[in-house]
This record gives structure tokens, C-alpha cells and sequence, in this order.
């Protein structure tokens, strides 16, 4: 699925507390069980590997400098990982971030309605 650059689920960060938004709703998107394993788990252990490797873009020998490559490999694999989810479920996530819910609600397509019967 191509995502729409003029969808509002998939903007650039200009604040910080839409950073932040954006980090809570990446943590989110990783522990969701509707999204690809490659996807959920890939990406975060691709970033995790880089931030592991003795090679860097940029040496950490020079003090600060040398963290802006791992800052950026962090922010690069959370945009990716925005960019990769579907956009329904970036946009139950964002506007449960803005509502202060923790999870998304339950459509009404969800419930499962069955009859049972109990053997002794």
C-alpha cells in the first residue's frame, strides 16, 4: 500500500511534542499485532543493529557529532516505520494519542457473535 504524501497520518514533525507524538505512536505501531513481523520487528532491529556496530557514518570519537548518526538512524527508521503501517491504523493510534487513549476503540465489525452449547 502506497501512501498518500498529502495524508495527514504521515506528516513531518515540526515541534517537539509532535516528535514525542510521533515516538509514542511508533511504540505503539512496534507492540501491534496487525502489523507485518517485518515491519514491527525488522526496522527497530536494523536500527538497534547500526546502534550496536563499531562502524558509524560518523566516528562517536567526536563528542557529538559522533551521536547525530545514531539520532538520525533512530528518526529515520520511526518515519519509515510510520510511513510502512497502514494509514488506518497510524490514524487510530494519532487520534487516540490526541484523545489520550492508550489503545485504539474496537469498531463494531470486531464483535463476534456464536452460539454455544456446553458437553458434559
Amino acid at each position: 500500500m502506497a501512501a498518500n504524501p498529502h495524508n495527514d497520518t504521515n506528516k513531518r514533525p515540526r515541534t517537539i511534542n509532535e516528535l514525542l507524538e510521533n515516538a509514542q505512536i511508533a511504540w505503539k505501531l512496534i507492540r501491534d499485532p496487525r502489523l507485518s513481523p517485518w515491519i514491527r520487528f525488522g526496522l527497530p532491529l536494523l536500527a538497534g543493529l547500526y546502534l550496536v556496530m563499531p562502524i558509524d557514518i560518523i566516528p562517536d570519537a567526536f563528542l557529538g557529532l559522533g551521536q547525530l548518526d545514531d539520532l538520525a538512524i533512530i528518526w529515520i527508521a520511526m518515519q519509515l516505520l510510520l510511513r510502512l503501517a497502514p494509514d488506518e491504523i497510524v490514524a487510530q493510534y494519532r487520534s487516540g494519542a490526541n484523545a489520550g487513549s492508550s489503545k485504539p476503540q474496537p469498531s463494531p465489525d470486531d464483535v463476534v457473535d456464536a452460539n454455544y452449547r456446553v458437553i458434559d
